[in-house]
């Protein structure tokens, strides 16, 4: 080991060594980043709501579930219909997604309990119930509480944790108000409503980040939690809860640099060990390679063969025979992809697809229509027709 070499050596042990001093003696910043996960300890975190969750729930029975809405309500719930249930769901924005609309407006309709608590309600679901939400700018501040005279009438702070959201208009003839909030530009505006649907109710209410850590441990505010969930009926309880299973955090998880990327301090040494090298390798090393020949890449001719294939079909004129191909694929490419029953092409499948690819369901509807047009009738495929059904398979697929 050379001199000029045990300098560099030394420069980046000392290098390394305050950077990681003054990262252990620097405040760590608070993360406000709303992630309402049940593991999260950080202001906008459930941590302590699900801690807290079996005992504010003691006579009700209450189960946890991580499943989309619109899964949970057609595998689980859906082929029990003997007892009634309540799904609750508390997210920094409503849970409910328009895919999800008619499930949960069929599910209420029998009888049962969505109670949603989060703003931004899609506006599939707000038109059905006669509703309007309306979003305004940051506050300084919000107060909230509820209407029933047999809980506590005392009015509630938020402070940092409100949502800057409220029910503007309303269907006053079947619509109950359970409780307001009142801001500087909004005073004593509707955040908590019951809505009757069906043989069921909604319950809404639009200040979710109330039941986050941050709030709970402000002042009282627990107790206007209390107030929220004892309108919660006494019924098996199904609540949604976001854990950190998402597969960005199994990729980051999976990284065997994830500990040191995650520390500023060790991020950046990492970083000076690195320019250190590529710094060492440029002045240091000598070239003993001798030059590497450019060796061309075999010429990809997928493109061409393919449309070899293609001519040779059009050149036969087996329209139903490409069709039938056509469709082979396409069906093929769906369960592959999206992991969906492609046997009865009905309405189940039609809402299915849409989901997973956000395409137009009328567009949808046509394809399957174009799809059950020829296998009932195979050689009235024409040439026009195959290319129709090639266009909106393109068109739904990619």
């Amino acid at each position: 080991m050379n001199r000029t070499f045990k300098k560099y050596l030394l420069f980046f042990i000392l290098a390394i060594a305050l950077i990681l001093f003054v990262d252990y003696n620097k405040p760590k910043p608070i993360n406000w980043a709303p992630t309402f996960l049940i593991e999260d300890k950080i202001p906008f975190g459930l941590f302590i709501l699900n801690h807290e969750m079996d005992s504010l729930l003691k006579d009700r029975q209450l189960q946890r579930f991580s499943q989309g809405v619109y899964e949970f309500i057609t595998d689980s719930l859906s082929k029990d219909t003997t007892a009634l249930k309540t799904v609750l769901l508390i997210d920094n924005y409503s849970s409910i997604h328009y895919p999800d609309t008619p499930v949960v407006l069929d599910f209420v309709a029998q009888g049962n309990t969505v109670f949603a608590i989060g703003p931004n309600l899609p506006q599939s679901l707000t038109d059905t119930l006669n509703l309007m939400e309306y979003t305004y700018e940051q506050s300084d501040k919000t107060v909230v509480w509820t209407t029933n005279q047999n809980l506590s009438r005392q009015k509630f702070n938020l402070d940092k944790a409100y949502s800057q959201s409220y029910f503007s208009s309303i269907d006053t003839v079947n619509t109950s108000i359970l409780g307001y909030q009142h801001s500087t530009q909004f005073p004593d505006a509707a955040n908590f409503i019951k809505v009757p649907f069906g043989k069921g109710f909604f319950y809404f209410n639009t200040q979710s980040k109330a039941f986050t850590n941050y709030s709970l441990l402000e002042s009282n505010n627990h107790l206007y939690v209390e107030n929220i969930l004892s309108y919660l009926p006494k019924q098996t309880t199904y609540w949604k809860v976001n854990k950190k299973t998402n597969q960005e955090d199994e990729l980051i998880s999976s990284s065997p640099l994830r500990f040191i990327l995650s520390n500023p301090a060790l991020k950046w040494a990492w970083y000076f060990i690195l320019l250190g090298l590529l710094t060492f390798a440029l002045f240091t090393a000598k070239r003993k390679q001798r030059q590497i020949p450019i060796i061309r890449p075999l010429t990809n001719t997928t493109v061409e063969f393919t449309k070899s294939i293609a001519s040779l079909y059009l050149m036969a004129e087996d329209y139903s025979d490409l069709a039938d191909k056509i469709i082979l694929y396409a069906l093929t490419k769906i369960r592959q992809t999206y992991l969906l029953d492609t046997h009865n092409l009905n309405e189940t499948f039609i809402a299915g697809l849409q989901k997973m690819t956000s395409k137009d369901p009328d567009a949808i509807r046509t394809w399957v229509a174009s799809i059950k047009s020829h296998q009932a009738n195979p050689g009235a495929t024409t040439q026009q027709s195959a290319i129709d059904l090639h266009r909106l398979t393109e068109e739904i697929l990619n």
